[in-house]
């Protein structure tokens, strides 16, 4: 099954235009089992991994053009976890390396 690139309704494989908006539906090749399968794992380990791996993982994912609607759905939210959680990191380093150098710590 695909997905329409303007309003994510389901379609079969063999439809031309989304009859919900009525955008033409690009072709695309049959993805390889294997291949649907590591894209899949690669965006839930994007989320579930620490912040730089999840974002370069995320990233990984998110350049494969034939990743499917949910596994880059999954990659974006790992991409933009990895991003909140860096800031938090360099926050707090910042904060330790400051109580370090005042002579706090």
């Amino acid at each position: 099954m695909k997905y329409c690139p303007n309003c994510a309704t389901r379609v079969s494989d063999e439809t031309k235009f989304c009859p919900r908006c009525g955008t033409p539906i690009p072709y695309e090749e049959p993805l390889e089992e294997s291949k649907k399968d590591y894209n899949y794992i690669l965006s839930i380990l994007s989320i579930i991994l620490s912040p730089l791996v999840g974002l370069i993982l995320g990233f990984i994912g998110l350049s494969d053009t034939k990743t499917c609607l949910k596994a880059r759905t999954n990659c974006k939210t790992g991409v933009l976890l990895g991003m909140i959680f860096m800031c938090i990191y360099v926050a707090v380093l910042i904060v330790l390396v400051t109580l370090l150098a005042v002579g706090i710590i």
